[in-house]
């Protein structure tokens, strides 16, 4: 029977925002807009803005009457309630969230106690024109002259994630900043219990951007090894396999987001685990194992607050040991699989594990093993579609592998070929010999006389991976 994890047992309870809470902030955004709007168009006191404002006040109250406030934040032409993403392309929340930009607005809070008289204030402040509310100071400074008390307005969230330079160089920013903001944000999960969606999902955006602009760049870092599963490059590593997985596949921005998000956070359960399990490199005795695998509980607890089609996340922090044929762990008795985002999680987790080692001479399973492993466990551990989908996306001989050549040359992979995954981009680094060689490139989808007869230990020949893509 599965338990309440550790920090729900330590803690208060935190409920999760019911569908009815965001229901009424959806409903309060739309009155609020319609207020903004009549105040536009009628002089204060006329008996449209003053219906207009009797609404508003009376949805806020509903909203605060259970709790002590209510924050929105606007982040491009997102909305977030509490930090819970708002599943709705409606008219009014392009409105409010365009409206919050234009007036460099990144948060507004609500308290209890606000009264009409104050409410009144708000929409008039909001409604005025970018420059009127520059020429008071901005919108923070305004309330304050106007007296407001129970609201609150907060600057635009602005993270830059450093991309300068070159392709090569920006990638190498994007990739570190990325793993250093996640050792970040784990140490408030740890210390707070709470992590940050909204500088979580930054993270997964500036990703998926820099692999449009320079896909070979960006992973060519998750290939390098050097690490363990408990380093942050791993779910780096994760986060940046799954999008690669789907970067031909039609899916929309928030999709995307939320898939990335997903194998972004797939284990953050286990900042809940003993640091001495969590570490421990020699076999765990049943009971350990136990314990560690309570990491996925951990995760789902501390993804709680996510609901709808943004709960994805939770789900495959949930999910992504439970395997395919539900063999793995949890049990999953209420479902005959998991989600199909767990599904991809799950193979990406499963490669960047197997692949990456703090030796990176020595790897558990090489890049082109693993791949063969994966196909072999299709079926079983792994979820076929979403197999081949990930194999497609790094070809047979992922980047990192090391490959002997029919001219009995020893190569190193260092780019994949999606039109011909069996021809990828070699650097040629020993002679059939084993002797060093000044490394050359060559593609092998333009070299009809070359190609690859298997795959090698790169321990054999002495060579580091790293130092070759």
């Amino acid at each position: 029977m599965t338990t309440l994890p550790r920090q729900a047992r330590e803690q208060p309870p935190v409920v999760a925002q019911s569908v009815e809470r965001i229901e009424q902030a959806k409903e309060f955004l739309r009155l609020l807009m319609a207020a903004i709007k009549d105040l536009r168009l009628y002089p204060k006191g006329h008996p449209r803005v003053d219906e207009a404002t009797d609404l508003v006040e009376t949805a806020i109250r509903d909203i605060l009457a259970p709790a002590p406030d209510i924050r929105f934040d606007v982040w491009e032409d997102a909305v977030f309630v509490n930090k819970e993403l708002v599943e709705e392309d409606s008219v009014y929340l392009r409105q409010f969230s365009g409206l919050c930009l234009e007036r460099k607005i990144g948060s507004v809070s609500f308290r209890r106690g606000i009264d009409r008289a104050e409410l009144v204030e708000v929409v008039q402040i909001l409604g005025l024109e970018p420059e009127e509310i520059i020429a008071l100071g901005g919108a923070p400074d305004a309330l304050k002259e106007a007296g407001v008390r129970h609201v609150r307005i907060g600057p635009p969230r602005v993270w830059q994630a450093p991309a300068s330079g070159s392709v090569e160089r920006a990638a190498e920013q994007v990739y570190y900043w990325a793993v250093q903001t996640f050792v970040e944000m784990t140490f408030e999960v740890e210390r707070y219990g709470q992590l940050d969606i909204l500088r979580a999902r930054f993270v997964v955006e500036s990703l998926q951007e820099m692999l449009l602009r320079g896909a070979r760049e960006i992973t060519r870092l998750a290939a390098m090894g050097g690490h363990d599963e408990e380093s942050a490059r791993h779910p780096v590593n994760v986060c940046l396999l799954t999008l690669l997985a789907v970067f031909g596949v039609e899916l929309d921005a928030r999709q995307r987001s939320n898939l990335g998000l997903a194998a972004l956070v797939h284990d953050i359960g286990k900042v809940n685990i003993p640091a001495d399990l969590r570490y421990k490199v020699d076999p765990l005795a049943p009971g350990e194992e136990a314990i560690r695998q309570r990491h996925v509980v951990e995760g789902a607890y501390l993804l709680r607050s996510l609901s709808g089609w943004d709960s994805i996340p939770m789900a495959a922090a949930f999910e992504h040991h439970a395997r395919f044929d539900l063999s793995g762990y949890p049990k999953l008795s209420f479902k005959e699989r998991p989600h199909p985002y767990s599904r991809l999680v799950a193979i990406a987790d499963f490669y960047d594990t197997t692949t990456a080692s703090r030796d990176r001479v020595r790897r558990v399973l090489r890049p082109e093993q693993a791949m063969v492993v994966i196909q072999g466990l299709s079926g079983t551990w792994f979820d076929p579609p979403m197999a081949a989908l990930f194999t497609h996306a790094l070809g047979p001989y992922p980047m990192g592998s090391v490959v002997e050549l029919d001219s009995g040359d020893v190569a190193v992979v260092y780019q994949a070929n999606l039109a011909e995954p069996t021809r990828p981009w070699v650097k040629v680094v020993r002679d059939r010999q084993g002797q060093a060689l000044e490394p050359t490139s060559l593609d092998l989808a333009r070299s009809p006389t070359h190609r690859i007869v298997r795959g090698v230990d790169p321990g054999r020949y002495g060579i580091d991976v790293a130092m070759h893509l």
